[in-house]
């Protein structure tokens, strides 16, 4: 597909140093804009229903486990603990 864009000039300027600064063509850096950008869009949906899946069991938990979850939140928060620190321990993992 060949695609004819009117940009203006700063926008060109922009798009052609970047381009050289990946040691791009234009029409190469154009092209790896694009498929990053419709690459993003599955992972981004499925982003989505895992979130709502999560919102599903929050409005289903227990008054206990909400209590729980609470007290874990208070925690980190007050311990200075990032979610980002946690990873996954699989089944049998004590470790």
């Amino acid at each position: 597909m060949t695609i004819t864009l009117d940009l203006p000039k700063d926008v060109e300027q922009t798009i052609e140093e970047q381009a050289k600064l990946r040691d791009m063509t234009v029409a190469d850096y154009l092209l790896d804009i694009a498929l990053h950008t419709t690459s993003e869009k599955k992972p981004l949906r499925e982003k989505n229903q895992r979130a709502l899946a999560m919102l599903e069991r929050w409005d289903h938990a227990t008054p206990e486990e909400t209590a729980e979850q609470k007290e874990t939140w208070e925690f980190l928060q007050k311990n200075g603990i990032s979610r980002t620190q946690f990873r996954e321990v699989p089944s049998g993992d004590n470790s």
